[in-house]
Formats: structure tokens, sequence, C-alpha cells
């Protein structure tokens, strides 16, 4: 959709909330054929919440995916001024597409770009690998 310019009225993950979250401190490294990615949502506003930190990666130039392919999220209940070190793994699959002459699954090589955020719209944190 993004690629096409469109801009969905609700994107996934998006909600009312009486509280607001911050983002920080984004590690990625890997373990064998996985990349281990780690980051700290924090509470940072009146009430007690939950925030949906959603994972996102980029294909590297050539791949042929979208910008933005959703790989994972997780829920996390945080009261006022508490922060969560948040733990998400990219198998070696959430890293492949599809390759139909060989019918088997291929990672593309070259760079990905890992985007976390609270939706598609609202990315935080970026790194690579």
């Amino acid at each position: 959709m993004e690629s096409k310019g469109i801009v969905p009225r609700f994107e996934f993950g998006f909600g009312l909330s009486y509280t607001t979250f911050a983002y920080s401190g984004l590690s990625i490294s890997g373990s064998g054929t996985s990349q281990i990615i780690k980051f700290t949502v924090t509470n940072t506003g009146v009430f007690a919440g939950a925030e949906k930190p959603q994972l996102y990666i980029a294909y590297p130039a050539g791949a042929g995916e979208p910008g933005k392919v959703l790989r994972g999220f997780e829920e996390v209940d945080l009261n006022v001024g508490a922060g969560s070190l948040v733990t998400m793994t990219l198998s070696e699959r959430d890293m492949s597409i599809w390759d139909t002459p060989t019918q088997t699954w291929v990672r593309p090589s070259g760079t990905f770009t890992v985007y976390v955020g609270a939706s598609i719209r609202d990315i935080r944190l970026s790194g690579t690998f």
C-alpha cells in the first residue's frame, strides 16, 4: 500500500490510548541464522497502559519486496514511569522470500533495515544489519 501511495484510515495497531510511550535503545545482533532485536518501551504518560510495539523489515534493494513488511509484534503492559526491554527474533525464514523457479525460501543478500514503532506510520527506531 505504501509503495502505491495508499494511506490506510486505521493502520494495524491504531487505537486510542490515555497515555504515551517512548521507545529507546535499539540493538540488533546476530545469533546463528537469526537476528535478535532488542529495545525498551517506557510509559511516559500519567496513566498505566498497554503498548503493542511492531517490528518491520525492509529487504535489500532489488529484492522486489514492499518497503516495510510486518515481522512481529508484542504487547507490553506498563505502569506509569515503568519501562520494559522487548526482545524479538527474526528467523532465517522471516528474512527470506519465496523463489518460484527453485521452489525454496531464499534470503536476499545485502543490507536489511529494521523498523520498530507503534504502527507502520509511527516508526520510532530503525537500524540495519
